[in-house]
């Protein structure tokens, strides 16, 4: 015992210890005086990594619920595993929340003390000092290491590894420890794998770069520079084992390029706009601000300074680490940590542009760069000292690194106030919920939600993820729209099926009117805003099938169906090898209709109802029909329907062409709010082979700002009629 205290001493700062307790305690007292005493934490993500962590210990290994196949929810691989070996000793529940939160404020410690370490060897002791005060006054920061999810272990490998990458820059030692920590990087977060990479593709450069023009040495353990690149691979690797498919369902749920998304360019110009956002906020002002200067906001902000950074923090980082003022400089630079830094910090900044969520949880996808951004601080505020007399610097750099804590500090109730509320929402709401859920709902009910951290890990009833982390298959029905959502649940088998839905209403926004949800059982609110009430409804599953005949079929004795394509069915589109093509804007599937209904010609009878999601296009579509007689003529119907309900203004003109060739022009008139059914006559002659490519282009027009479509039948004569 007595040798690991030996080997511990010169770990511990009683200071540091001190300060990081200090944060916790605000922070959790905080929390109690929103919960009433009770533990809790600020998102709803935090307890999907619990769940993970649980299942893994109970033997169930990335199943989230017993019995259901394995995914990909969690997108932290190492910190689900180290929330697993508490959960191996024991520990459920709250006790496990307790666990994290225990884990984490240990990684918060570590990592503030590599971060002491290696801002004092990149520049001196009072800027290492000054980097941690950064770190303890950011409350955003702050909020992130104790929000219970892989922020303060991000946060932690980011720093050891950049602290272990100084030292063999410096001075050759520590390359093995060194590959390994970026090894461990590679599996806290995708960004983390970028970092890693970059790191190795650094350290391959130093070695070339101190090579040329001399002998080569011999570079023992250059193996290891492979042990990032194995740890990158792995996780896909795993994720294809576990479910078939490499990429994990959190990026296919987020991400800007996902197949949702065809359209790769209007997916670079929104990736772009969200990198314009990320630079406006590391340059510390607010998002209003940071609106308005890019144009999206023609009035003037309210505040212009952020409550996350100080303004200049991005600046005083690029002067730390690409200021260069010489060629012998020029030299020292590429040979130093700060060409990592600098393309480290780029590169995360794009990949998280890539995300459509890139804001969210209080920017949390960046919060883990705050100390390495403050490593830069520390050195820009260093170099901007060192302009003045030797005697003057260290009092120029106390004053200036004392105004940069003053306006990051100011804001630091503020988010102590805001993680308590958070976590009291979370306590207040979802945990109630899930108590309501054990004491009203039968115990083997399952139960579909769109939050599937809480619920599922404080209850043992069986959940549904509508979202697509924790239940395989509605991650990209989910993405594309809550029509296609639907279309997907229309075709799940009866003993897929659940009971009752437990989600915000305001997510699926036309369920109610068309009748997916029943009877509203339970209603809670947030106990401190207005406006995010969650409800209870017992499922419907009565609509389903409800749109699969066309009501002109009727009208059409002797012709049968011979294929059939479901626009926004996932499944039915790629069984008829549906494209969507490019037009001047990407645009989502159509909102589903409320109840819309077929309107008889010269009636006014609304007596069809029908549930059906469908697309609109500015640009067209080109799909397959199969299982035609040759040299027969044929009827192809089209479902469309005007969702402005403005009589008379939606009037679509569309280019057919059949197996590459045109055919003709087709104008479409649908009606406002009610279904059309559109027919078109193909001649036996285009019928060369039992397969139809068909391509409908839309003709932009000033009456038509798009068409729509939810499905098509092709139709042939039988023989006897």
């Amino acid at each position: 015992m007595s040798r690991l205290a030996e080997r511990a001493a010169p770990l511990l700062s009683w200071p540091l210890a001190a300060g990081v307790a200090l944060a916790f305690c605000l922070f959790t007292l905080r929390m109690m005086a929103f919960t009433d005493g009770h533990r809790s934490a600020p998102l709803d993500d935090t307890f999907i990594h619990l769940q993970y962590a649980k299942q893994i210990a109970r033997g169930d290994y990335f199943r989230y619920q017993p019995g259901d196949p394995p995914t990909t929810g969690a997108t932290s691989l190492l910190y689900v595993h180290l929330l697993a070996l508490p959960a191996l000793l024991g520990l459920d529940g709250m006790n496990l929340l307790t666990a994290a939160a225990g884990l984490n404020l240990f990684l918060l410690y570590f990592g503030l003390f590599e971060l002491y370490r290696l801002t004092r060897a990149l520049y001196d002791k009072e800027a290492g000092i000054a980097a941690v005060v950064f770190c303890l006054s950011s409350g955003a920061f702050l909020w992130g290491a104790f929000s219970q999810m892989e922020i303060a272990l991000f946060a932690c490998l980011l720093l050891v590894t950049a602290r272990l990458y100084h030292q063999w820059a410096s001075s050759g030692e520590g390359f093995r420890r060194l590959m390994v920590a970026a090894a461990l990087l590679c599996l806290v977060r995708p960004e983390g794998s970028i970092l890693a990479l970059l790191l190795t593709g650094c350290v391959l450069a130093q070695r070339l770069l101190r090579e040329r023009g001399k002998e080569r040495e011999p570079w023992g353990g250059r193996w290891m520079l492979l042990l990032p690149v194995a740890a990158y691979l792995f996780q896909p690797a795993l994720n294809w084992l576990l479910t078939g498919q490499t990429t994990s369902a959190g990026l296919l749920a987020k991400s800007e390029f996902a197949p949702s998304n065809p359209f790769w360019w209007p997916n670079v110009k929104t990736s772009w706009t969200h990198f314009q956002h990320i630079v406006l906020f590391l340059l510390g002002l607010s998002p209003e601000a940071g609106e308005t200067l890019l144009g999206l906001r023609p009035q003037a902000p309210r505040h212009l300074l952020s409550a996350y950074l100080p303004p200049g923090t991005l600046l005083l980082f690029l002067m730390a680490t690409v200021a260069i003022f010489s060629r012998r400089q020029w030299q020292a630079f590429l040979r130093s940590i700060h060409p990592w830094m600098f393309l480290a910090l780029g590169a995360t900044m794009a990949a998280v542009a890539t995300l459509y969520c890139y804001n969210d949880h209080h920017w949390r996808y960046l919060l883990p760069l705050f100390p390495l951004l403050f490593v830069g601080v520390a050195g820009g505020l260093s170099r901007i000292a060192s302009a003045f007399r030797s005697r003057s610097a260290p009092w120029v750099f106390r004053v200036l690194a004392a105004l940069f804590v003053i306006t990051q500090g100011a804001h630091l109730l503020f988010w102590a106030n805001q993680y308590g509320q958070e976590s009291g929402i979370h306590y207040k709401k979802h945990f109630q919920l899930a108590q309501w859920i054990d004491d009203h709902l039968p115990e083997q009910a399952r139960i579909a939600i769109n939050d599937a951290g809480i619920l599922p890990y404080a209850s043992e009833r069986r959940f549904f993820d509508l979202v697509g982390l924790t239940t395989r298959g509605t991650t990209l029905p989910f993405r594309v729209g809550y029509g296609a959502l639907a279309e997907y649940l229309e075709q799940l088998p009866d003993e897929e099926r659940f009971d009752y839905y437990c989600v915000f209403p305001r997510w699926f926004p036309s369920y109610k009117n068309i009748g997916l949800f029943g009877e509203e059982l339970f209603s809670i609110d947030d106990p401190y805003t207005s406006g995010y009430e969650k409800k209870v409804y017992r499922a419907r599953w009565d609509w389903v099938g409800s749109g699969d005949e066309p009501k002109r079929l009727s009208l059409m004795p002797g012709w049968n169906i011979r294929d059939r394509l479901d626009v926004a069915d996932l499944a039915s589109e790629a069984g008829h090898d549906y494209t969507l093509l490019s037009g001047p804007e990407r645009k989502r599937p159509a909102d589903l209709q409320a109840n819309l209904v077929y309107h008889y010609a010269g009636e006014d009878r609304l007596d069809w109802a029908v549930v059906d999601a469908g697309r609109q296009h500015r640009g067209g579509e080109r799909f397959r029909l199969r299982n035609l007689d040759p040299a027969r003529p044929a009827r192809l119907i089209l479902r469309t329907a005007d969702i402005s309900g403005i009589p008379g203004r939606f009037v679509a003109t569309v280019a057919v062409n059949i197996d590459g060739a045109f055919f003709q022009q087709w104008k479409l008139s649908p009606n406002p709010w009610r279904w059309s059914e559109e027919v078109l006559s193909l001649p036996a002659q285009l019928i060369v082979r039992p397969e139809l490519e068909i391509e409908v282009r839309f003709l932009e027009g000033e009456e038509s700002p798009f068409y729509g479509s939810y499905y098509y039948w092709i139709l042939q004569e039988d023989e006897a009629s």
